[in-house]
């Protein structure tokens, strides 16, 4: 009588532990991706595409050139990430600088709950052009 009691409370702890486990592992799977790389993306995307002189490139490139040179990068992301880039270049001398061009780049479906903003600024000072490159990365 003992041993079958304990065989019955042993079994019990048992199936406790497994819905435990399994309430847990459905809450995780239904949860919203996680925020916190999204941003650790967005940072790195960016100053790599800095650092390898893309944005740089775009003052010698048509808008055409400069959008499909954006796409291709922007589809090295991993999948469940969406992006839209803007990107603004400004010429001028001094304290007056006008927009010159705008050229946009975009992938996937960006999801309007979970975003990151990263900016880059980068400069000709040979040309007196600047730019200001403009991303919101998303999971979609």
């Amino acid at each position: 009588m003992k041993r079958a009691f304990f065989f019955t409370l042993d079994s019990m702890f048992a199936v406790a532990i497994l819905v435990v486990a399994l309430t847990v592992i459905s809450f995780e799977l239904n949860t919203p991706k996680n925020t916190y790389w999204l941003p650790q993306i967005g940072n790195t995307f960016m100053t790599s595409l800095d650092k390898m002189g893309v944005f740089y490139n775009v003052f010698g490139q048509s808008d055409a050139q400069a959008q499909t040179t954006l796409v291709n990068y922007l589809n090295n992301l991993p999948p469940h990430v969406s992006a839209s880039m803007t990107i603004r270049i400004y010429s001028g001398a001094s304290d007056v600088f006008t927009l010159q061009r705008t050229i946009q780049a975009s992938r996937g479906t960006p999801n309007t709950d979970q975003q990151t903003y990263v900016r880059r600024l980068f400069s000709d000072p040979s040309t007196n052009k600047f730019g200001i490159a403009e991303a919101v990365f998303s999971y979609g």
